[in-house]
């Protein structure tokens, strides 16, 4: 009776919890798709927020220089939720590099309960997940994290179709986002930002996270690799009513480039080299991938895996990725 109990609790969970697949956060099909890719077949890793996965794609590092990639993240991921996806994604691949986006480099307390639940909800249970919760829930909230069931019982009216199925097919976006059309415009220049040479102190808290997250890539072999996507140079910070502000960031990530340094890290800012939104479009996003893709190479040497048989899918997702492409710019 009580297998049957489970097995049913078990099933509706499965059902009730919410399917985050369509663009342009789909994090369902994000984290899930993941575990699609064999195990050790990426090169770089990145771990971050919206920022980062509407910017770097990994069909563009693909088709222009051969490098496996992936964009593991979530909606406002900050740096104790990326600790554990750092740990997880360190779980089944053995990459050369990952890649941190550090624009919430100094948001190191809980998140709001919406941000927690999208970036655990996907995540599959094992101690990490457990761990997870433990260190990003408040105590009285813990339990329904434990059994989802509790908060998404009452998804009945909000079901579909697709709530009936569990993603778990190759994503051929490998994790980025298209996000169509442009933000506001630029308020300031690489230039400008560049010239800032003030520092702003990061928390303790904060710099306990990165240096977390830095031995857990030292442990598995994998280099860490701080990076900035071109934002216009605005950094997240937490405010006392549990929300958070964008704010000047230059001040801020001065001391993550002076913490780098003491740590023997790469930080890449390209706030201070080409200009940016807090979600890149496509077109941008296409932009920042490349120079991405031809920093690392300078710095790093990579085999180029375009042309062999074991990696011959790698193609086809590129092709689909770039026919979406094609199709929105018609």
């Amino acid at each position: 009776m009580a297998v049957m109990v489970a097995a049913a609790v078990l099933l509706l969970t499965r059902i009730m919890l919410p399917k985050r697949n369509d663009f342009t956060y789909d994090v369902s099909r994000k984290v899930r798709g993941f575990y699609a890719e064999p195990e050790n077949s990426l090169d770089l890793v990145f771990i971050g927020s919206s920022n980062l996965f509407s910017t770097i794609n990994p069909a563009v590092l693909w088709r222009e220089y051969g490098i496996t990639s992936y964009v593991f993240g979530a909606n406002e991921q900050n740096l104790p939720l990326s600790y554990y996806y750092t740990k997880e994604a360190l779980k089944h691949q053995s990459p050369q590099a990952v890649v941190l986006d550090v624009f919430y480099c100094n948001f190191p307390g809980m998140q709001r309960e919406a941000v927690v639940r999208t970036n655990l909800d996907d995540m599959p249970w094992d101690f990490n997940k457990l761990e997870a919760i433990w260190n990003n829930v408040p105590t009285g909230e813990r339990a329904s994290y434990l059994l989802p069931i509790i908060k998404y019982h009452d998804r009945w009216n909000d079901l579909s179709k697709q709530d009936f199925t569990v993603y778990r097919g190759r994503n051929p976006y490998k994790g980025w986002s298209p996000f169509e059309g442009q933000e506001d415009g630029y308020t300031k220049s690489p230039e400008e930002i560049a010239a800032v040479m003030e520092r702003s102190a990061l928390e303790e808290e904060a710099v306990a996270w990165l240096d977390r997250i830095a031995a857990c890539c030292e442990e598995n072999g994998a280099e860490l690799i701080l990076l900035k996507t071109p934002n216009d140079d605005l950094i997240c910070l937490p405010t006392q009513d549990g929300g958070y502000e964008e704010v000047a960031g230059q001040a801020y990530y001065n001391a993550v480039a002076d913490l780098a340094y003491e740590r023997g890290l790469s930080f890449l800012n390209l706030n201070c080299i080409m200009q940016g939104r807090g979600h890149n479009d496509i077109a941008d996003s296409q932009k920042v991938t490349s120079y991405f893709g031809s920093w690392f190479l300078e710095t790093h040497e990579t085999l180029d895996k375009r042309g062999t048989t074991d990696y011959a899918y790698w193609d086809q997702d590129a092709d689909a990725v770039y026919a979406y492409i094609d199709g929105v710019g018609r």
